[in-house]
């Protein structure tokens, strides 16, 4: 039987597609690489989640520390996404550069 939708396998959404299970598809993934940002990052998480709450597909951010020495990670955990789009916060040390930070992401 060949049927497409979604449905919740082990407490997690999957999609069913040609009768076959898979994870839900990430539509867009945002990396924003951060160092230092704490006075900054307020604005850039309101701007990318104004934009990515009237999108119809499914999204995520993820905000990369670069070996931050600020509160940056504690702004970023006070805030919480619109419905469909999740926001992660990574974080290393020391300081690899934006390149890093964004591959860092990626992986």
């Amino acid at each position: 039987m060949t049927s497409t939708g979604t449905v919740t396998v082990n407490g997690g959404p999957f999609a069913l597609s040609h009768g076959v299970y898979s994870e839900t598809i990430m539509k867009l993934s945002i990396i924003i690489p951060a160092f230092n940002e704490e006075d900054r990052i307020v604005n850039t998480l309101k701007q990318t989640f104004a934009y990515l709450e009237s999108q119809p597909y499914q999204s995520e951010v993820l905000v990369i520390s670069d070996g931050s020495h600020d509160r940056t990670g504690l702004v970023v955990g006070r805030f919480s996404p619109p419905e469909g789009v999740s926001l992660r916060f990574l974080e290393y040390h020391p300081n690899h550069g934006k390149g890093y930070a964004v591959r860092y992401g990626m992986l």
